[in-house]
């Protein structure tokens, strides 16, 4: 769009412009590209962010449910320990009765071979 009227200042001065212009678009394109770059890492790291959150809050009811089948485990232990402990007192009655018993069998037998 030079004009035929204008001198050479002129059309230094257009022409200065037109550069100055290209290189201002330039400029936009490249920061318009930067931004749709930062745009992007911003929105994946956001997904990226949700899972690990996502991941997190899963970890947590997993392990809030492994504490709650922990403590039910320790108190089927303590009634375990308990039965054991009546069990082993049961066992060690019958135990010394059977003793006893086997003690009175062998003095009988005594006996009965003194009789002979």
């Amino acid at each position: 769009m030079v004009c035929v009227f204008e001198g050479p200042k002129q059309q230094q001065d257009i022409s200065r412009r037109m550069d100055s212009l290209r290189q201002k678009e330039e400029r936009i394109e490249e920061l318009e590209e930067a931004l749709r770059e930062s745009v992007q890492i911003t929105a994946e790291r956001e997904v990226v962010l949700a899972q690990e959150e996502q991941a997190r809050s899963h970890a947590e009811k997993q392990v809030e449910d492994l504490l709650v089948a922990m403590e039910k485990v320790k108190q089927e232990l303590e009634v375990m320990k308990a039965k054991l402990s009546s069990t082993q007192l049961s066992l060690a009655e019958k135990e010394g009765h059977l003793t006893a018993l086997r003690a009175e069998r062998r003095k009988h037998l005594e006996e009965v071979l003194e009789m002979k």
